[in-house]
């Protein structure tokens, strides 16, 4: 499918937001060859800087033009449903920041990462669940019900306080916790039982980016198993909102080579897209919260270019698409739907409009819905931090604007 764009002024490129894309069209890589790993240059260190989770992210007001488009038919010989979904992922409950994404962009969907590393403007579903009533979380999914968006609330990381102690001499392994298990599962009946009488579009994304390096490339062994317990006991309280499930490992798609569709109804399958990472992530400092081993200090990193990831080589298009293989084969043999629940780029990365038109069109030809990365860097935040990471006010900036009626 063709798309159309406005122009871009290269002259604005650090400024504010010029690149339209049609609002309707989803892991990570290896550190480029001859570039030092830290942590020791150790394996685990190397398979770190294939990918990155836990990106924390602000709230987005920016306003931008509207241009109405034709929204692409859906793609052939996929499980996607009729209606698709467009939008982005956001961290705070800020009910003009669900406003503005309606008003200035036209989404239909905002994914919601549920953290316990956030602020006042984030949503700490440990605090808000000890009054067993969500009073925040409530008023934010009427004013979404209100405007027509519908929510994947995304379960970003696991708010275990009681984890259990490893033994002597021993690391602690997240997949051998069973308290981690049983900690998310009572985490999603609670959110089951608030969600399941509302009338209103709400997805269940039980585990943000899974990842075990003892399994790595693939998915934490044990995730299959606890991913299937977690929707039973979803579906012992709530049989109707649909149910998300990354495979991984982390935000990549590779684990698609090999896991099996769960049992039930409604599941969705659900990828990340940052590949390759010297790009998407140049110029970013801070990684905190995330699994990137290193700092991709080294800026001015071009689109398509030579990159380390998977193999180095050319990254293009093409490229994108070949690594996307595993998702893409994983919904042609079991007929299910997928949905890109991340991907981004860094705003000052050149050609970024043009990688995430590439992405798009990916996305849109394989009939995936999907939510870009996206947030605002809080006040007096480093230009290279990665709070600034994605699509804010600059040239990597892509306005969607769909008609949607």
């Amino acid at each position: 499918m063709k798309n159309k764009f406005l122009s871009i002024n290269s002259a604005l490129v650090v400024l504010s937001a010029s690149v339209l894309l049609l609002f309707g069209y989803a892991c990570t890589q290896r550190p480029d060859a001859g570039q030092a790993v830290s942590s020791g240059d150790t394996v685990e260190s190397e398979k770190k800087s294939e990918l990155k989770t836990n990106m924390p992210l602000e709230n987005v007001a920016q306003t931008v033009p509207r241009t109405d488009v034709k929204q692409p038919a859906p793609s052939e010989n996929t499980a996607q449903a009729t209606k698709r979904h467009r939008g982005f992922t956001v961290s705070g409950l800020s009910l003009k920041n669900l406003e503005d994404l309606k008003k200035d962009w036209n989404v239909n969907i905002v994914r919601l990462m549920m953290v316990t590393w956030g602020n006042d403007n984030t949503f700490n579903f440990m605090d808000e669940a000890k009054s067993g009533k969500h009073p925040k979380l409530a008023e934010w999914l009427d004013k979404a019900a209100q405007l027509d968006i519908s929510v994947v609330l995304d379960l970003h990381d696991v708010p275990n306080r009681n984890k259990a102690k490893p033994k002597a001499g021993e690391k602690y392994n997240f997949w051998t916790d069973e308290t981690n298990l049983n900690v998310m599962m009572e985490f999603w009946k609670e959110m089951a039982s608030f969600c399941k009488d509302r009338k209103q579009e709400i997805y269940y994304d039980i585990l943000n980016e899974p990842l075990d390096w003892g399994a790595f490339p693939s998915y934490p062994k044990i995730w299959p198993e606890w991913s299937q317990k977690i929707i039973n006991a979803i579906r012992e309280v709530d049989p109707t909102h649909p149910i998300i499930v990354e495979a991984g490992p982390g935000s990549l798609c590779w684990g698609y080579k090999s896991f099996q569709p769960l049992k039930g109804e409604g599941i969705i399958y659900s990828i990340h897209l940052y590949q390759p990472q010297a790009y998407t992530h140049q110029g970013i400092s801070d990684i905190r919260n995330t699994d990137l081993a290193k700092a991709y200090l080294e800026t001015n990193q071009k689109w398509p270019g030579v990159y380390g990831d998977h193999g180095g080589g050319l990254w293009d298009k093409e490229r994108i698409r070949v690594e996307l293989k595993p998702a893409i084969d994983f919904q042609k043999k079991y007929k299910v739907a997928v949905y890109v629940g991340e991907f981004g780029v860094a705003k000052w990365a050149p050609q970024a409009d043009q990688y995430l038109k590439d992405c798009i069109d990916i996305f849109e030809e394989n009939g995936w819905d999907w939510s870009a990365h996206f947030e605002k860097a809080p006040s007096g935040a480093s230009s290279m931090m990665i709070h600034t990471m994605s699509m804010e006010s600059a040239s990597a900036i892509l306005m969607i604007a769909r008609a949607q009626k």
